[in-house]
């Protein structure tokens, strides 16, 4: 048994070189390519807040959220 175990972890092991070579060649690119769409996301994200923070009833509700905060606070004294 411990041979036929050996065989395969061998087989699955050894790879020509030019398996291997390919291999390298098809990761090459992919990490450049998971940043670019990562910074995307960040970009849009970014640029939907900006659009949020900046709209009057966003303003209105931080107001009111800061004077609601506030006057509890004072209440307990």
């Amino acid at each position: 048994m411990s041979s036929i175990k050996n065989r395969f972890a061998e087989l699955v092991c050894i790879r020509p070189t030019w398996v291997r070579t390919l291999w390298r060649r098809s990761e090459r690119g992919m990490a450049t390519a998971e940043y670019a769409i990562g910074i995307l996301a960040a970009v849009a994200f970014a640029l939907v807040l900006l659009k949020v923070f900046r709209s009057n009833g966003f303003l209105g509700l931080i107001t009111q959220l800061v004077a609601k905060i506030i006057s509890t606070i004072l209440g307990f004294f």
